[in-house]
C-alpha cells in the first residue's frame, strides 16, 4: 500500500490564534458533511470522499480520505481525482489523503498527475500461527 497526500495542504487553523478552532470545526462539520454523501461514478472509475473526524481534530484542519478507489487506466483515474477532489473542496476538506495498493500504478500515477504526492508505503506481513505451510 502506498499513501497520497495532496500538495499545498492548507496550513492547521490552530496554528491561527485569532481562529475558535473549536466554533470552526463544529460549523464545517454540520454544514459540509452532507456535502459528501454518495460516491462519484464515471465510465472509467470510481470513488468516494470520507470525513475523517479524528485526523481533522488533531491536525486542527478538516481532513478527508478517498476510499473504494478504483480507475481502468492513468487517464481515467487523473479525472477521477479531479472529481472527487472538486467534491472535498466543496466541503472544505483542507488535507485530502489516499491509499492505493502498490500493484495500481495507474491510480498512483493518475492521483499524481492531479497533485498528489506519494508519501509512504505500507508493508503487510502475515504469519500463520500453528501452521507450517506459508502463504503463497
Amino acid at each position: 500500500m502506498i499513501d497520497l497526500f495532496l500538495k499545498g495542504a492548507s496550513v492547521p487553523l490552530r496554528n491561527h490564534p485569532e481562529v475558535n478552532f473549536e466554533l470552526a470545526q463544529k460549523l464545517h462539520l454540520q454544514r459540509n458533511k452532507s456535502a459528501l454523501n454518495g460516491s462519484i461514478s464515471h465510465h472509467g472509475g470510481t470513488g468516494k470522499v470520507t470525513f475523517l473526524d479524528w485526523d481533522s481534530g488533531l491536525l486542527g484542519m478538516p481532513c478527508g480520505r478517498l476510499d473504494a478507489v478504483s480507475a481502468t487506466d492513468e487517464v481515467n483515474a487523473a479525472s477521477l481525482a479531479a472529481q472527487l477532489c472538486e467534491r472535498a473542496s466543496e466541503a472544505g476538506i483542507n488535507h485530502l489523503s489516499a491509499r492505493f495498493d502498490v500493484d495500481d500504478e495507474h491510480l498512483s500515477r493518475g492521483f499524481m498527475s492531479q497533485g498528489f504526492e506519494v508519501m509512504d508505503g505500507i508493508t503487510t506481513f502475515a504469519l500463520r500461527l500453528g501452521r507450517s505451510e506459508s502463504f503463497t
